[in-house]
């Protein structure tokens, strides 16, 4: 019960910047660690990262994850959270590290800011958001973020993957 309640801490922003960053940077340690056996989440979120019992953050719920060893193959039907999702994932193309990193950069926005970086009521709205918008700074929301910190979250939600981060280890 201690880990639930700790759990849903998590899935509450804003947190202190210096927050923030400690638990998603052990996020990032996860989802690495979990890409080096082959494993892609396609579904980060802080609904999804947890905090233990020793308070260190973890990434559960690998329930949408996909094996990159295998080919990929579409199916054309959207899984995930569209609210974290990356472009690509939402248009059923093939997804690489630079699909879970644009994830890792909406939560950040969201634990810096308390709101994900696009939402709306209307899905159909939401996705084309998602897939045509330029994500706004956390800085809009939360003035004291600060620079270079907003600017590796918007670099995370680059519509286009290759300006996103190439590694997990490019974020550390």
């Amino acid at each position: 019960q201690e880990v639930e309640q700790n759990a849903a801490a998590i899935a509450k922003g804003p947190l202190p910047t210096g927050e923030a960053v400690d638990a998603i940077l052990q996020v990032i340690a996860g989802l690495d660690a979990a890409s080096r056996t082959g494993i892609l989440h396609r579904d980060v979120k802080p609904a999804n990262c947890f905090v233990d019992l020793q308070g260190g953050v973890k990434v559960g719920d690998f329930g949408l994850s996909i094996s990159t060893h295998a080919r990929q193959q579409t199916t054309g039907m959207f899984l995930g959270t569209p609210q974290f999702a990356p472009p690509e994932q939402i248009r059923g193309e093939p997804l690489d590290a630079r699909a879970d990193i644009y994830a890792v950069g909406g939560t950040l926005f969201y634990l810096l800011t308390g709101q994900p970086p696009f939402d709306d009521r209307d899905l159909t709205t939401l996705v084309t958001r998602v897939t045509t918008e330029a994500p706004r700074s956390p800085r809009e929301m939360r003035a004291n973020v600060p620079l270079a910190l907003a600017d590796i979250v918007t670099r995370c939600l680059a519509k286009d993957r290759e300006a996103r981060p190439a590694s997990y280890r490019a974020l550390e």
